[in-house]
């Protein structure tokens, strides 16, 4: 859903108790601005939930011209925090000039690059407190 879609669908809920749960990964695939969603989503934002991706191109073998054909949607993996496409920068810039109020978490829920060992989690886990030190604190 775009984040406009998305906003309408809140305005028709009407609820003060309903806020969203906006995360940058979305309007990242759809390739949105990272900073004006963020920015428009903040003041109905009560949570994100951050990860980075890589995006990695698909092709098609097509044998009657001997050649690949691109194919869409790419496929995304899991990175380390600020190593991906997502520029998280300019969604938590976005977020704080909207007046965001809420709490950012992190997650690893689809196969991250280096496998689910438990040591390769936890240097996962420090890679975004470092990011989030460094960047926001």
């Amino acid at each position: 859903v775009h984040s406009d879609a998305l906003l309408e669908l809140l305005h028709d809920i009407d609820r003060p108790n309903c806020k969203l749960g906006f995360d940058a990964w979305s309007p990242a695939l759809r390739e949105e601005n990272l900073f004006e969603a963020a920015r428009k989503m903040a003041p109905y934002t009560a949570i994100t939930t951050n990860a980075d991706y890589i995006r990695l191109p698909r092709y098609n073998y097509q044998p009657e011209v001997i050649n690949y054909q691109r194919q869409q949607p790419d496929m995304v993996r899991a990175v380390k925090f600020g190593t991906g496409f997502i520029d998280y920068s300019a969604f938590f810039r976005g977020l704080k000039e909207g007046g965001f109020n809420g709490i950012a978490t992190y997650e690893m829920c689809s196969p991250i690059r280096g496998g689910g060992s438990l040591e390769n989690l936890n240097d996962y886990a420090s890679e975004y407190l470092t990011w989030m030190k460094t960047h926001l604190i």
